[in-house]
């Protein structure tokens, strides 16, 4: 019987696109374990975005993405919404919630539900996610007046809330200031150290190799390089799959910095 710790997921021979368009070719990755975080980077059209909606279920694909003994691509929606939260790079415009609405949305959808007992409970408990967030006083405020840093944060709300196995995170700071920045990572953190699985699409590096376990880099819908960030994110593979001089240095505190010097003036094969 597979174990709690044994719940890793395990990406094989996996190909997704859109109608006649192939994004991911064939793609095996090594696992994404229980209690971390995983960051997706890679130039635009590398297929990052593909594959987290492949993992959502909301593409179909080819191939296997087993979780334990389970293959998420034979699983039913409605089984696999138990398992899995998806926050997507920008809420739909035309919502008429309001920020606790949209949180109590998502709770009522998902397993944590059976859980509570009264309407109160409910409330509460979406209170206390968006106090986690630093985003209560936009409690009242309708989600389509909201400015695009602010949808990614009641968005966030609105998948943390859930209380997800799998946390799928696509540019979650893409609109972001510095300091939501830092919000947001630290939530994907904490949901990690509860025992989720974290999977973040990501464009900034340092970013990336501040917050990530381990870091995947996708090209053209293949996996290129995965480790650890100071493993992963190499002078070398960043003139490979972004065509750039960059350095990758320590600073002070130890966390990986990417610099970058400027284009190639050649192509790396």
């Amino acid at each position: 019987m597979t174990t709690e710790l044994q719940k890793d997921i395990r990406i094989a021979g996996l190909s997704v696109g859109y109608r006649s368009r192939q994004i991911i070719h064939d793609l095996t990755m090594p696992p994404l374990r229980k209690g971390t975080i995983t960051a997706l980077v890679g130039p635009n059209g590398a297929g990052k975005s593909t594959l987290l909606r492949a993992l959502a279920g909301l593409l179909p694909a080819k191939g296997a993405i087993h979780y334990g003994e389970d293959d998420l691509v034979k699983m039913r929606m409605a089984e696999r919404a138990r398992l899995v939260a998806f926050m997507p790079q920008a809420l739909p415009q035309s919502v008429a919630l309001s920020v606790l609405e949209g949180v109590l949305s998502a709770l009522k959808a998902s397993p944590v539900a059976a859980r509570i007992d009264s309407a109160q409970a409910a409330r509460e408990m979406a209170v206390a996610v968006l106090n986690r967030l630093g985003i209560a006083s936009l409690a009242l405020e309708p989600l389509d007046r909201l400015s695009g840093g602010q949808r990614q944060m009641a968005s966030m709300a609105q998948a943390i809330v859930r209380e997800p196995e799998i946390l799928l995170l696509d540019e979650p700071t893409s609109a972001l200031d510095l300091r939501h920045q830092v919000d947001v990572m630290g939530m994907a953190r904490e949901v990690a150290d509860s025992g989720a699985i974290v999977i973040v699409v990501l464009h900034d590096l340092s970013l990336a190799a501040r917050w990530a376990d381990q870091v995947m880099i996708l090209d053209r819908g293949r996996l290129v390089a995965a480790g650890a960030p100071e493993d992963a994110i190499t002078p070398e593979v960043l003139a490979r799959v972004y065509h750039v001089n960059a350095r990758v240095e320590r600073c002070s505190n130890g966390s990986v910095q990417v610099l970058v010097d400027g284009p190639l003036t050649e192509p790396v094969l």
